[in-house]
């Protein structure tokens, strides 16, 4: 029986996903695309049908089409999305409410709309509930380490729909071939455990990307570089996780830290 995690090619009228899991990292999209150029992965044809969206727009489902034989310019999917932001070799899309502009990319009118919705009228207080605002760039500091991993940046004052889908993307260049990855999340999937990435996944163990891949001129950070800040990012959160204990058991005693006496 096949792991249910991969999607092996075969005729089939419904769209499927490449693969199921979460891409943490670039060594993630390398070793997927590894697998599909070796045929053991498979590109998906074509954009998901509106039919499908609800069934295929899901989170934990990554999708790899190349741009020339598939013939897709522009990867749809139905979901308002805010801006993008820019994190290592991925751009990263959070779901935004439904009355927000259908065009996320105009910030102006994102913006535009927020204001207008929480201003307009004479009790501003009732139009608030329809959006749940977020924490400014200010307060950036203020999130969780896990949040910046996965929402990056992307912080603004958009109006995020709650517990709302996570979309993240790439391109990679193969000889000239351009090589494209789409993939879902929701925050809650990936802290839980339950979306395994590829580079820990035990199917693949063993499994090195091309060595093509790696070399791929295109890339913003080098895969040593990427490797390198993620144990950074893990070392950063051991630190967090200490400072936040020390400051509840401070709490605790009335603001001083309990030291053990000594025997």
């Amino acid at each position: 029986m096949s792991n249910p995690r991969v999607f092996i090619a075969g005729p089939q009228s419904f769209l499927r996903p490449t693969y199921h899991g979460f891409i943490r990292t670039t060594s993630d999209v390398f070793l997927l695309l590894g697998m599909c150029l070796n045929g053991r992965l498979c590109h998906v044809p074509r954009r998901p049908y509106p039919r499908e969206r609800p069934h295929t727009i899901q989170s934990g489902n990554v999708f790899i089409y190349e741009e020339d034989i598939s013939g897709i310019q522009q990867w749809t999917d139905g979901i308002n999305w805010s801006p993008s932001y820019i994190l290592g070799d991925f751009l990263i899309y959070r779901e935004t409410e439904p009355g927000l502009p259908r065009d996320a990319e105009n910030e102006k009118a994102i913006r535009t709309t927020l204001v207008a919705t929480t201003t307009t009228g004479s009790k501003p207080e009732a139009a608030a509930p329809r959006f749940r605002r977020i924490p400014d760039p200010v307060d950036y500091e203020r999130l969780c380490l896990e949040d910046q991993e996965l929402y990056g940046q992307n912080i603004h004052s958009y109006s995020y729909k709650p517990d709302g889908l996570v979309k993240k993307t790439t391109t990679v260049s193969v000889e000239g071939v351009f090589h494209h990855l789409v993939s879902y999340y929701t925050a809650e999937a990936v802290r839980s455990g339950r979306l395994q990435t590829p580079t820990g996944d035990p199917q693949f163990c063993g499994i090195n990307p091309r060595i093509i891949l790696i070399r791929d001129p295109s890339l913003q950070i080098p895969l040593e570089q990427e490797e390198f800040r993620m144990l950074r990012l893990g070392r950063r959160r051991m630190r967090h996780l200490c400072s936040v204990r020390r400051a509840g058991r401070r709490r605790q005693t009335g603001g001083k830290e309990h030291k053990p006496s000594p025997q």
